[in-house]
């Protein structure tokens, strides 16, 4: 590969000693979820997939009772 003119990727690049035999090394660039969840970004993701579900459940909940003909209206009187 001689004649490469872009960068090396990770593969490309020499490696010194590294962790025991057989276990790839884990880069830093590689997060995951998980990852998130360890730093706290995972609860606002949970907190967002959360909210995201309770909208989609009260928005079926007035669309089942618009469609049995409920009065949602008396909500809303005082």
């Amino acid at each position: 590969m001689q004649w490469r003119t872009f960068a090396p990727g990770p593969n490309d690049l020499p490696r010194g000693i590294g962790g025991p035999a057989g276990r790839p090394a884990r880069h830093p660039v590689n997060l995951s979820v998980g990852d998130g969840f360890k730093f706290g970004c995972g609860f606002a993701l949970a907190l967002a997939i959360s909210v995201l579900a309770g909208v989609l459940l009260v928005s079926l909940v007035i669309l089942l009772a618009v469609a049995m003909g409920a009065d949602l209206a008396v909500f809303l009187r005082r």
